[in-house]
């Protein structure tokens, strides 16, 4: 069945609300702080045919007038932030927000019977992180699997209320979702596509369904550029799969630096630091002279 958002409430009162700035609270609370530099600034989206590419995927922009672009990154995860601001978002006080998230993950696999589980379990992790902390309770939640690229996704809806006492402004919010949750199916990253309206509890949802079906339905995997500044570590579940796929492929490289190389370039990582853990993992193995990782415990 076709996912639709907004979805409907028919409790909702038509809004009685002064006008006002569109503020973008759900991109504050789903999105950690940069670890260094500033955010990109916000530009207007004027062209929505072309796709925009950050770690692993690409994705068409929403469509209709008044939607901003910014990203933000943290370590080396990546997001891109789409925040619709109208005359009619501002004067009903809502917030409408689409988010593409990429984030490294030790979950390695892309498909078997463990993934779905594990992708619902991302979904509602991303609900439960969309307003303040333990404030969020999910009334309404459905979803399916899909196949994107050859990988397994959860695509997925839910209703959401906020419950803070007091209310923030004096006013009591509720937010429908729409996303789809995904692992990369070539390298060990999480991909999330997230769609959010931030509702007063006395306001009717807006109608952006034809706005964001392109953005929703229309993901593409890519493969991992490597950053001009990689981070220095590599998380220990990334490490031991990228460490396995250079020793399982050596082969079919020129060599074992080229094998290295490649992996690397995968995984968003300098060679240099996929080439320490390869030598340390020889040297646990007995094929390499050195202290293994144990002995390196025990001398601290």
């Amino acid at each position: 069945m076709r996912q639709r958002l907004p979805l409907t409430r028919s409790a909702c009162a038509k809004s009685h609300l002064a006008a006002g700035l569109l503020t973008f609270v759900l991109v504050l609370t789903l999105i950690p702080r940069p670890s260094r530099g500033q955010p990109d600034p916000w530009i207007l989206v004027r062209d929505f045919d072309t796709r925009i590419e950050t770690a692993g995927v690409s994705v068409l922009p929403p469509r209709g007038l008044g939607w901003l672009m910014s990203r933000r990154e943290n370590g080396p995860n990546r997001y891109i932030i789409f925040g619709k601001r109208s005359a009619d978002v501002a004067q009903r006080g809502h917030s409408i927000i689409a988010i593409v998230h990429s984030e490294v993950t030790d979950n390695l696999s892309s498909s078997g019977p463990a993934t779905l589980p594990l992708l619902e379990a991302m979904a509602r992790r991303l609900i439960d992180s969309s307003g303040p902390p333990g404030a969020v309770r999910i009334r309404d939640f459905s979803g399916s699997a899909s196949d994107i690229g050859g990988s397994i996704c959860f695509r997925y809806r839910a209703l959401t209320h906020e419950y803070e006492d007091p209310p923030p402004a004096g006013k009591r919010f509720f937010a429908l979702t729409a996303g789809l949750t995904c692992l990369h199916p070539d390298v060990p990253r999480f991909i999330a596509l997230t769609v959010g309206q931030r509702i007063p509890s006395e306001s009717q949802p807006i109608q952006i369904e034809w706005e964001v079906r392109p953005f929703l339905e229309k993901p593409a995997f890519r493969p991992l550029a490597l950053s001009a500044h990689p981070p220095a570590r590599i998380p220990p579940g990334v490490r031991e799969w990228a460490v396995r796929m250079v020793f399982e492929h050596a082969q079919a490289h020129a060599s074992q630096w080229a094998a290295i190389s490649s992996i690397a370039e995968k995984i968003g990582r300098a060679a240099e630091t996929l080439r320490s853990g390869v030598r340390q993992a020889e040297r646990d193995a007995g094929r390499r002279a050195g202290l293994t990782t144990d002995e390196r415990a025990r001398l601290k």
